[in-house]
């Protein structure tokens, strides 16, 4: 019997985790300055599981499995560094205000003041789409991944805490949240030359 380091795939160095690029360019709401700011300060992102749902149906005493939905985590996890300025911080909050309850309350001076949580600015919430971009080892300057995960209908559904401390000596970090609508995945096709 061979062995199993004896065969093609092991030849080929593993993947690493850390060959990736984020890229928030098509989210709508985020000008192009914001999300190359957001593209660069990335530290990880989760990128969540897909299963399928089944049932079992049963014929001639034989049970089968059949697929009835596909499912995804519908949610994503990314982690931000933060700079002195809060850069992260305003970008994010912007974007959590624009599409989570309108935080933008009229006050009582306002005289065409709208109403309360009257939703965000007029974005298609559909086109919001954050992409995952992941290369080759060597070849992270790359044009083209080897693989793209694509999330279509991003929201904020929750921004982590911030944990302020005279003790501290450590970088501040920003977790966010966001949930989707669907995914797609997409290798790329490299033609041999």
């Amino acid at each position: 019997m061979d062995s199993i380091w004896q065969n093609a795939f092991y030849e080929t160095p593993p993947a690493i985790a850390w060959t990736y690029k984020i890229s928030f360019n098509s989210f709508k709401g985020v000008d192009k300055n914001s999300a190359d700011i957001l593209n660069s300060a990335i530290v990880d992102i989760n990128v969540g599981k897909r299963e399928s749902q089944y049932v079992s149906v049963f014929y001639g005493g034989i049970e089968f499995k059949k697929f009835t939905r596909a499912n995804t985590t519908g949610e994503i996890s990314v982690k931000f560094n933060e700079d002195e300025n809060y850069t992260i911080t305003k970008i994010i909050e912007s974007i959590y205000e624009n599409y989570n309850m309108n935080q933008n309350y009229p006050t009582s001076t306002d005289s065409d003041a709208l109403a309360y949580n009257s939703g965000g600015k007029d974005y298609k919430i559909d086109e919001n789409i954050i992409e995952v971009q992941v290369y080759k080892n060597s070849e992270l300057d790359a044009e083209e991944p080897e693989v793209t995960y694509s999330f279509y209908g991003c929201k904020i559904v929750s921004l982590d805490d911030i944990q302020f401390s005279y003790d501290s000596t450590e970088a501040i970090t920003r977790s966010v949240h966001f949930t989707y609508d669907y995914m797609k995945f997409k290798k790329n096709e490299k033609k041999e030359s």
